[in-house]
């Protein structure tokens, strides 16, 4: 008997679905795409459940009639293409006949629809793959997709599902998405009956405050380009709306979302030095060239491109930010002199463990070390049964992180506890702070340069945990409490998070789906005025660190450390800098931030000596 068998097609739907139908928000992207590519001026979505029980795409496009409907779900099917040299000047965005049968392979199928040239419609369903159902019935012109029960019958898929608010966070995202691509379009967006949008067609400008809200438009400037057959339109926002992770870059091809490095490392670098180091710009650009000039059959997602003339393109975009700029009246400062004599590298630095140094920490994320939490809990909270959580980075006490085979000497250890000491009698040698941003010590072998923001967040950071783990951060009522507009994504976190923001000291509820109310914040904790703001910075902070910090408690804690910090630039007096010190030799591991970044350094004698150049003495 032959080894070698073609698949049943239900079979090979299910593994078509692994490719296309990645979580929800997968699922509603294909639907709006067919939406858009039937000529739509409306369209609505609904979901429940974070599309896991329904998604729901209601368009007025042209409709099916029978022979159409009956042929959308089966593989390969298109009304896209027909030959291959179609691929060279494809303008729709769906093509590949991929998406509906996978859809309907891992769940139960509804289908309304109806053409102009038609008195009635027509009625589908499909459960798991089959048709179950078909017959007319009356409807208005265009198609209604319900999409019920995702992966019921793939347990194993719906099982890795992240939580609601994660879901939810993923469609809202790309609802936004195709809201930008297409201003001339009228969408509603209802989530659990909630209609969190109703937009009205109108500019992209218009779209915009819409989406984003008035504020934001006055931080952007418009973008208009056309070079080589090659045009760019859109708005980059100027230095306020800079972030550190990214996010709010919004990139059209052709009216396609796109991913491109190419595209947003050209954009940085027509920013020049507006954009600080390690930061990403906000914008909404569209690229417009014709289709040979470019490949979109790289990835069944769709969103990945590769362009004929890469240097070309990167260089109109870098030229279309810079006019951008000018002509938004924005000027680059003068150039910055950013090269620093002194290697921020620990050199024979004793006080950074040797489990801390960058090569150690590089060698265990290649091996995953930092991929599964370690269940650590210090030695001061364990008095009591605690929550479990997680501390990414800290596997042991700093008594057996010295070692790992390398022990610190007794004169070492015996000088890193006469600082911690002197600290905390307040006779440190000596104490400076430069630029608002390191604070300079004495000590007997050299010097110690601590990062006053990350020393901060360090402290933070335990205080949180501890305040998770125990009985929380102790509340200071708001006589006036505080209304926090933000996104729908942003509340369906908050709503989840209630419970923990409050063993931190947050007091939050939610008053609709766009709005959040403070009643208290951390009792006797300074610097984190504007409240309101934090809070949002939190929420963004929490969502994008997913990856790296998957354990709730560990992901809030670390955020609102990282929020909540005092600032680069901020001056502090010599008693704020000795109080700051004390603390962050009380904590369990007071030489690294909570995402990895080292508190201190120290220079020796001996390397300062070496880089003067003496010989010795």
């Amino acid at each position: 008997m032959s080894r070698i068998r073609v698949l049943p097609e239900i079979v090979a739907n299910r593994i078509a679905a692994g490719e296309v139908v990645e979580r929800p928000a997968s699922v509603l992207k294909e639907l709006v795409e067919n939406a858009i590519d039937s000529e739509a001026t409306r369209i609505e979505i609904q979901i429940r459940g974070a599309g896991r029980n329904l998604i729901q795409v209601t368009d007025n496009g042209f409709g099916m009639d029978r022979e159409d409907l009956m042929l959308a779900f089966e593989r390969h099917a298109t009304s896209k293409i027909k030959q291959f040299e179609d691929l060279d000047t494809l303008i729709t965005l769906g093509f590949r006949g991929e998406a509906l049968p996978s859809i309907a392979s891992v769940a139960r199928v509804e289908v309304k629809t109806r053409t102009a040239a038609e008195d009635s419609g027509w009625y589908l369903a499909i459960d798991a793959g089959r048709i179950v159902r078909i017959e007319p019935l009356a409807a208005p012109v265009g198609t209604t997709f319900q999409i019920k029960n995702l992966f019921y019958n793939v347990p194993a898929r719906r099982r890795f599902l992240k939580s609601n608010a994660t879901e939810f966070g993923h469609i809202h995202v790309r609802f936004k998405r195709f809201a930008l691509s297409r201003p001339e379009i009228a969408w509603k967006f209802v989530n659990d009956d909630e209609v969190l949008y109703d937009l009205a067609p109108g500019t992209i400008e218009e779209r915009v405050a819409q989406v984003f809200g008035e504020k934001i438009v006055g931080d952007l400037r418009p973008v208009a380009w056309e070079e080589s057959g090659i045009r760019i339109t859109g708005m980059i926002g100027t230095a306020s709306l800079l972030r550190m992770q990214r996010g709010d870059q919004h990139l059209y091809l052709n009216n396609r979302l796109i991913r491109s490095p190419l595209i947003t490392n050209a954009v940085i670098s027509g920013l020049g030095q507006i954009a600080e180091p390690g930061t990403f710009p906000f914008y909404i650009l569209f690229v417009e060239l014709t289709p040979q000039a470019f490949d979109v059959n790289v990835h069944p997602s769709k969103e990945e491109v590769k362009f004929d003339n890469e240097p070309l393109i990167r260089r109109i975009v870098v030229d279309a930010v810079r006019d951008a700029l000018r002509s938004g009246g924005m000027t680059e400062p003068p150039h910055r002199f950013d090269s620093d004599p002194v290697s921020t590298k620990p050199v024979s630095d004793r006080y950074v463990p040797q489990d801390l140094r960058p090569e150690r920490i590089e060698k265990r994320r290649e091996s995953g070390f930092f991929d599964q939490p370690q269940g650590y809990i210090p030695k001061r909270y364990r008095d009591r049964p605690v929550t479990q959580y997680s501390m990414l980075e800290t596997k042991r006490s700093w008594e057996t992180q010295v070692g790992d085979g390398e022990l610190a000497s007794a004169s070492d250890e015996t000088e890193l506890q006469q600082l911690a000491a002197g600290f905390g009698r307040g006779e440190a040698g000596g104490l400076w702070q430069i630029q608002g941003k390191y604070i300079l010590v004495q000590v007997p072998s050299g010097l110690v340069i601590i990062d006053q923001h990350v020393a901060h967040e360090r402290i933070l950071y335990e205080q949180a945990i501890k305040a998770i783990a125990r009985d929380g951060w102790k509340v200071q009522e708001l006589l006036f409490p505080i209304e926090i507009a933000a996104s729908p994504e942003d509340v369906a976190i908050a709503r989840e998070l209630l419970p923990n923001f409050e063993r931190i000291g947050f007091r939050l509820s939610v008053k609709d789906s766009t709005t959040l109310m403070l009643n208290g914040s951390p009792q006797g904790l300074k610097n984190i005025a504007p409240e309101d703001n934090l809070i949002r910075q939190m929420l963004d902070q929490y969502r994008r660190d997913f990856e790296a910090r998957p354990e709730q408690m560990d992901r809030l804690a670390a955020t609102f450390a990282c929020k909540a910090a005092v600032k680069a630039g901020m001056p502090l007096s010599l008693n704020e800098m000795q109080a700051l010190l004390e603390e962050l030799f009380r904590c369990d591991l007071p030489y690294a931030c909570p995402h990895g970044r080292p508190v201190l350094i120290q220079l020796t004698i001996d390397e300062l000596d070496r880089r003067f150049g003496r010989s010795g003495g």
